[in-house]
């Protein structure tokens, strides 16, 4: 069967010792919140408003809601489980299904969820399907020269956008190269140690991190729209893509899955995330911005995958798919 795809993949306090005070004291007592508190209190006065008649069940409202969770298992604070059980009850039916549900070609966005259902429900099997995604991406789509992975992979090579004899897409959009990173990572928590591809998972994590580092800008730290394109006209430096990296060098490095001189990188790539992307707002929250609200290919009107055609997309802020992402990156960086 032909195929292709598209590689878009879908509470304690803190304490720390202050010696010029003399004492231990909360950073909260001393009227400090973290990044990932001020971006969850602003998700969830901006996603609050928002009735569920507007919204559909997608990765979209996934990936926030995951991480709103982290949050929630860092500070322990119910208001943020309140929040994700108040977005996902709307959308169930009495029976548990999902009558808005719509299904989403996007693989390896849900690999994690997968593997952690695979845990959960004592399904092995699931283990060898989802080492396959990762890997057969990385055996089409990963360009020998750069390290990079393409947007897409046709199998056919008969989609206008795929190279006729490799079948990829033209360009290497940063957020879809992102979803690929964070979940090598995330599905590894729950990957087995005795599974005999856990080794080549890691070793991809391994080739991904040294490309992106290649690519990430020496200025800023962050990474651009279009990835081996930093500088040229029209591009601009990216917010989901920015934060998916970030997050993935870092969590990849504290489980050990790469070396430590990553770790370097991420917190480069976390303070260009701050210093380039974060704005406050006049309530105490914060906005993140510069996140490109759409990337894909094919469809109608068609998307080639064209340099143009990824900077034809609206940029946004406060978008779902950079706002999960901060909220894991900036936990994952802050101790």
């Amino acid at each position: 069967m032909k195929r292709f795809l598209i590689l878009t993949l879908v509470c304690t306090a803190v304490w720390v010792t202050l010696p010029e005070l003399g004492m231990a004291r909360s950073l909260e007592e001393l009227g400090y919140k973290p990044l990932y508190i001020r971006m969850a209190d602003t998700s969830l006065d901006i996603w609050n408003s928002t009735g569920p008649g507007k919204e559909q069940w997608n990765y979209e409202r996934g990936v926030l809601l995951y991480g709103i969770q982290s949050v929630c298992t860092k500070t322990k604070d119910q208001k943020y489980l309140q929040f994700i059980i108040n977005r996902t009850d709307a959308f169930l039916s009495d029976n548990g299904s999902i009558p808005t549900y719509k299904k989403e070609d996007i693989p390896l966005t849900t690999s994690d969820r997968e593997a952690q259902y695979a845990v959960m429900f004592d399904k092995p099997e699931e283990f060898d399907d989802i080492a396959l995604q990762h890997i057969w991406m990385e055996n089409h789509a990963r360009d020998p020269k750069t390290g990079l992975l393409y947007h897409g992979w046709d199998e056919s090579k008969q989609q206008a956008w795929a190279n006729p004899i490799t079948g990829t897409s033209p360009s290497f959009w940063g957020r879809a190269i992102g979803w690929y990173a964070m979940s090598l990572v995330d599905t590894l928590d729950y990957f087995p140690a005795d599974h005999p591809r856990r080794g080549e998972l890691i070793a991809i994590l391994g080739r991904l991190a040294k490309a992106l580092v290649d690519f990430q800008d020496k200025d800023t730290g962050v990474w651009w729209e279009v990835v081996d394109q930093g500088g040229r006209a029209g591009n601009y430096l990216e917010s989901s893509a920015s934060c998916m990296l970030t997050y993935s060098l870092a969590k990849g490095v504290h489980k050990g899955y790469l070396d430590s001189s990553y770790l370097v990188s991420a917190r480069s790539g976390y303070k260009g995330i701050k210093k380039q992307f974060v704005q406050d707002r006049p309530d105490g929250g914060i906005d993140l911005t510069n996140t490109v609200s759409v990337g894909g290919l094919g469809g109608n009107p068609y998307r080639n995958g064209t340099y143009e055609y990824y900077l034809s997309e609206k940029v946004v802020t406060n978008d779902a798919k950079g706002v999960g992402p901060f909220l894991v990156a900036s936990i994952e960086l802050s101790g």
